[in-house]
């Protein structure tokens, strides 16, 4: 998943992300005028609502994205009879 946030602190350091309470991505900077991006594998978590928060080092307040997933399943038989794909 991918992220991105703005109205951080002049190129703020220490920028974290959690995804439900757990880091999923740290030690981020922003940009000159706040803006930052994170990139981070989503944790094995159940259907349903999950909150991805993102804080600094300096920022008086957390920034929080709330959304619902939809796990989905796909199968690729790629060997084998094809009878059985």
């Amino acid at each position: 998943m991918t992220v991105t946030g703005s109205g951080f602190a002049n190129a703020e350091t220490g920028i974290t992300v959690t995804y439900d309470a757990t880091t999923v991505y740290s030690g981020g900077s922003a940009s000159s005028v706040g803006a930052w991006t994170a990139t981070f594998q989503v944790p094995a978590s159940a259907s349903g609502t999950h909150v991805v928060r993102a804080y600094g080092s300096s920022s008086p307040t957390s920034r929080d994205i709330i959304f619902t997933s939809t796990p989905t399943v796909t199968i690729n038989k790629t060997g084998g009879a094809p009878e059985a794909r």
